[in-house]
């Protein structure tokens, strides 16, 4: 049955903008994590949840912004072997314009990690000069420089090699940047 929730997740789509992460799954208990531009596919994953799994689930939704749906729709397609998922470990989820936002990222063995800030007006900037390595982990501290106030996103991407989309030298619309940095991914053979 555990793994009849994990399938149930893990194969649960409703279109460009909305991705779900199973945080804890057993046979009659899930927590699931997830990003959307509305509420109405969390409404309709919770209804769907509860119909063919005969229970409700813990769902936290975090909207975004539809600049930032780019940046959602490459989390959907690109991250399907959970074993390899970085993980990144926030001191604080709300961080006013000025304040320092720090966190951790975990899980990344021997890969190369990419740390990115994607603004509300979905403007994806490379902040991995910001990484420190530490044990088993690399920490980060960024100040929040704020021009709107809408959600901001912070992803760590892994790679086994160096792709140099990943490392734009200024912020790059998120549709423009994901776009490359999957072609580039695809001519290198990079999985």
């Amino acid at each position: 049955r555990t793994d009849r929730v994990r399938r149930f997740v893990e194969q649960y789509s409703v279109g460009n903008c909305f991705f779900i992460l199973p945080v804890a799954i057993s046979s009659n208990a899930a927590v699931i994590e997830g990003f959307g531009a509305s509420t109405a596919p969390f409404d309709a994953l919770d209804k769907a949840f509860k119909r063919d799994l005969g229970f409700e689930a813990s769902i936290g939704a975090r909207l975004v912004t539809q600049a930032q749906c780019p940046a959602i729709k490459f989390l959907g397609e690109h991250s399907s072997n959970q074993a390899r998922t970085p993980r990144i470990n926030l001191n604080s989820t709300e961080v006013k314009n000025g304040e320092t936002l720090s966190g951790t990222i975990e899980n990344f063995a021997n890969r190369v990690v990419d740390l990115l800030l994607v603004s509300d007006s979905g403007e994806v900037q490379n902040l991995s000069y910001l990484l420190k390595p530490g044990i088993d982990s690399l920490s980060f501290s960024i100040a929040i420089q704020r021009s709107g106030d809408g959600p901001q996103l912070v992803m760590a991407v892994t790679t086994p090699q160096f792709l140099a989309s990943l490392r734009q030298p200024k912020p790059m619309a998120a549709d423009t940047f994901f776009l490359q940095a999957v072609s580039e991914a695809q001519r290198n053979n990079v999985v």
